[in-house]
């Protein structure tokens, strides 16, 4: 006799109860990888500005790495903005 395998963590009742939930798409997806990558940018900045040694001491290694191509205008400090819109061109060109 054969039965299906259960998780001893979570009891019989509550697992029945719990709906699995959908993946996120589209917008929402957008709106949750937006506030991820800006909770880890403002973990780094400084009054919403970051240097490249705030990067690096925040182990943002991708932004201290293309630090200098987010920092198109060569201010020595970016914003969330300009880290947004680094990765959206990013995302635009043809790989």
């Amino acid at each position: 006799m054969e039965r299906a395998l259960c998780d001893p963590c979570i009891p019989q009742r509550l697992l029945k109860a719990a709906a699995p939930t959908p993946p996120t798409q589209g917008a929402a997806l957008r709106m949750e990888i937006e506030a991820k990558l800006r909770h880890e940018f403002e973990r780094g900045a400084v009054d919403g500005r970051m240097t490249r040694e705030q990067a690096r001491v925040a182990g943002l290694g991708f932004i201290e790495r293309h630090f200098d191509a987010i920092d198109r205008g060569h201010r020595g400090a970016i914003t969330f903005d300009d880290y947004l819109g680094f990765l959206e061109a990013r995302a635009a060109r043809p790989q």
